[in-house]
């Protein structure tokens, strides 16, 4: 277990749904990377946070395939730290779902395709 892996602290609105989560226009779009529940962390803290896990765990695993499993949140925000975009909007990643990527260097490939059919062969 890797704590920076964590989900998106959502302070004040811990516990509480999604909808009521989503009914702040400031939480779509662009707006997601920077929108702040009270008390809580922007999905771009969460990328900084789980970034910097991922490269530690990329950094300590070079040419092994490494399985990582986390919430949504934490998804999406790892795929705007691999592919350094902020700019445009998260991409969500629905339950029991990830993509592929590799660790190349300095940066990272993909995110690819998951095909599980591939992983279990390997």
């Amino acid at each position: 277990v890797v704590p920076d892996l964590r989900e998106q602290d959502f302070g004040e609105l811990r516990g509480r749904s999604y909808a009521e989560y989503a009914a702040d226009p400031s939480t779509r779009g662009l707006g997601r990377w920077a929108h702040r529940p009270p008390g809580g962390e922007t999905l771009e803290e969460v990328a900084q946070r789980a970034g910097r896990a991922l490269d530690a765990i990329a950094a300590a695993h070079l040419g092994q395939q490494v399985l990582v499993v986390s919430h949504g949140a934490v998804m999406a925000a790892l795929r705007g730290w691999a592919l350094r975009r902020f700019d445009e909007a998260p991409v969500g990643t629905s339950n029991a779902s990830g993509y592929v990527l590799l660790r190349r260097a300095e940066r990272y490939e993909g995110p690819f395709p998951l095909d599980l059919d591939e992983l279990v062969s390997s």
